[in-house]
């Protein structure tokens, strides 16, 4: 009984932190309204070419053209923040290919993905990929020690504020509310 006691608290704590890093970053990138209307873009684009064959598959010759990495999109879902990370660098390694098929299905009444744009998902895949990394961490062990927890939650502000200051010496246009 003592032991399914602490196996239960030892979850629930995992859990707890895993939904605190979950709640901090999502909190984080609802702070930031360029970012939502970029968010709100990017959604409106992956699932034009989620739910277009032509597109698909026009996405996918380019893929095979430029000889990379054949990848399929990753739409965002509300209640994941881990999605929009995914979602963000997906189409961050797409730039290419999908700015060409953009151009070629002329896609004009899709939203356009500006240079800053593209500066603004570089450095928030940046920021929020060491939450990424935690939350995997945490979620991949069925029973997460706490010193474990410790050492990976207490590196995230130090990570953090390192690409906050490679963000900062851009002097990019995004900013909290």
């Amino acid at each position: 009984m003592e032991r399914q006691y602490q196996e239960t608290k030892t979850a629930l704590t995992k859990e707890l932190k895993a939904h605190t890093l979950n709640l901090i970053v999502k909190d984080s990138l609802a702070a930031v309204p360029d970012l939502e209307n970029i968010r709100e873009h990017v959604r409106k684009i992956v699932g034009y070419f989620k739910s277009n064959t032509t597109a698909k598959e026009k996405l996918s010759a380019l893929q095979q053209d430029l000889k990379l990495e054949e990848l399929k999109f990753i739409q965002e879902v509300d209640t994941r923040w881990n999605s929009t990370f995914l979602m963000l660098e997906c189409f961050l390694r797409l730039k290419e290919p999908v700015s060409a098929a953009l151009t070629s299905l002329g896609a004009g009444f899709l939203p356009v993905i500006f240079h800053n744009d593209w500066i603004a998902i570089e450095q928030t895949t940046k920021i929020i990929k060491p939450f990424f990394a935690v939350t995997e961490e945490m979620s991949a062990e069925k029973y997460v020690t706490a010193s474990k927890v410790v050492v990976l939650v207490r590196n995230l502000p130090k990570i953090t504020a390192t690409a906050v200051q490679q963000h900062d010496k851009r002097n990019h246009c995004l900013q909290p509310r």
